[in-house]
């Protein structure tokens, strides 16, 4: 059962004229890594939730934060990112280092 009303529907392969949920994340956050088709979801969402982008910022500094204290009190020196739907940012995929600095 297909559900029409999904705006990141589920996909295989690669096709820059669908949205995807980790595009419009990269463009709340003002990355680079979108297409145009992401960007009018994203500002389809900002009128829906005026806040999205805050709201983007602030779950980026939860995930850094989470991630330093995890290193630094735990030791824990290795993330794995189910959902495999984040940001392709380097400090995304680097924030483990945080404890090392």
């Amino acid at each position: 059962m297909t559900n029409d009303t999904n705006v990141f529907p589920r996909r295989t392969g690669f096709d820059a004229g669908v949205p995807h949920c980790a595009r419009a994340y990269d463009y709340w956050l003002g990355g680079k890594d979108n297409f145009a088709v992401d960007r009018a979801v994203g500002d389809a969402m900002i009128r829906a939730v005026p806040g999205m982008r805050h709201m983007a910022r602030e779950n980026r500094r939860f995930v850094h934060r989470v991630t330093r204290d995890l290193t630094v009190k735990e030791g824990i020196r290795q993330f794995l990112d189910e959902h495999g739907h984040r940001s392709p940012h380097a400090e995304s995929r680097n924030s483990a280092r945080f404890g090392d600095s």
